[in-house]
């Protein structure tokens, strides 16, 4: 039989596909994945499920909204961390943002995959942590890669990859399911800047992969774009956006602008320069851009305050609602220390974020002005 994609043949062999750095210039070059954000209508079982595998949890204090969960994996106790790196550049955040409706997981978003030593052990604490099994620990068909895959309390898959190669940062990849693989390729590669790594054909589960990122392939945190062929990947409502930093917003969206795509500015400073910007892949996923100096002056806690796209009510009793978190039961410290941790010590995540970042300060123009850019974008690409 032959699978077929628009354009693309799941027989043809990988280098069918053009491969290596993409055509692109200053600022997308040095751009980095820094997070993905997700729904919860649980955010206490979240967080116990993620501290237990060795994780840190923190409380966002969103300012009139519920309080959201970031989950990090602290660097200085990472041992997968190579040694010596600017690790502030490289840290990624998963974060989880609380609503009262239920979560639609949907088929859309794929996975986030972790980088782990010990594929088995992580399997069976996700489990006892009220995880539930998808795949067992095994071996793929590149060989010497071992795999296991769960869902989280919330639904949301999650992969344990056992690899000879060190990942700089252990939330290694983002899987997001496709329906035009050739053109989701492009966008990233024309609109984003990115490098399309390898692809992988596999007739036997009639898929056909691609991974795309920013520099070396084990440098960051990876998309992972897949076509099923048969398959539908509909939307998934529990998926918010995935985060981008970028060295200079302006000239990354004037960069944007000359591809032929829209996007929204969600936040500018005083000086009427960009900080945050929203669009949208071909699929549908949002992508917010950020820009790098504003990325690092507030609080990483603080990135993807009133993001949503939808609107929805998210006002509640945050008093309450962060004495839920807090009276989560968690797993003993004792067992925190066993089988599959991550090489980190036990995360002291139930200590809310208190401080608020100081407002950012005015930066002086850099010249690289957006040209023709409407105030007030109304609509985004789909």
């Amino acid at each position: 039989l032959r699978y077929k994609l628009t354009g693309v043949d799941l027989d043809l062999p990988s280098s069918s596909l053009p491969m290596g750095p993409a055509e692109h210039k200053w600022p997308m070059v040095d751009n980095r994945v820094v997070g993905v954000s997700l729904r919860t209508s649980n955010l206490a079982l979240t967080r116990g499920f993620y501290e237990y595998l060795g994780m840190q949890g923190s409380i966002e204090d969103a300012e009139g909204e519920k309080d959201s969960l970031l989950i990090r994996i602290p660097s200085e106790k990472d041992m997968l961390t190579a040694a010596g790196e600017d690790e502030a550049n490289i840290r990624f955040i998963l974060k989880f943002i609380p609503t009262d409706e239920s979560v639609g997981v949907g088929k859309a978003f794929g996975h986030v995959t972790i980088a782990t030593r010990d594929v088995k052990g992580m399997y069976n604490r996700a489990l006892q942590a009220n995880g539930t099994s998808i795949r067992k620990p095994n071996p793929v068909e590149e060989g010497g890669t071992q795999v296991s895959v769960v869902t989280d309390p919330n639904g949301y898959r999650v992969m344990f990859l056992q690899r000879n190669r060190p990942y700089r940062e252990p939330f290694c990849r983002i899987k997001l399911n496709v329906k035009n693989l050739e053109q989701s390729i492009s966008f990233y590669r024309r609109v984003l800047g990115m490098d399309l790594y390898r692809t992988h054909n596999s007739a036997k589960r009639r898929e056909k992969l691609a991974w795309m990122g920013y520099k070396e392939e084990t440098s960051g945190t990876v998309l992972e774009l897949a076509y099923h062929h048969g398959a539908n990947a509909n939307a998934s409502p529990g998926m918010m956006h995935v985060s981008v930093v970028t060295p200079n917003l302006a000239a990354a969206l004037q960069y944007v602008q000359k591809k032929g795509h829209r996007y929204e500015i969600l936040k500018s400073n005083e000086s009427k320069r960009p900080e945050m910007a929203m669009l949208y892949d071909p699929d549908g996923f949002q992508i917010l851009l950020i820009d790098d100096e504003f990325h690092s002056q507030e609080s990483a806690s603080k990135i993807g305050n009133g993001l949503k796209t939808d609107k929805e009510d998210t006002h509640g009793d945050e008093e309450k609602h962060r004495s839920d978190v807090e009276n989560t039961e968690s797993p003993s410290k004792e067992n925190r220390n066993g089988e599959g941790n991550l090489n980190l010590s036990n995360a002291k995540g139930n200590e809310a974020a208190k401080e608020k970042s100081e407002k950012s300060e005015i930066r002086e123009d850099t010249g690289r002005e957006i040209s023709g850019i409407e105030k007030d974008i109304a609509s985004m690409q789909l």
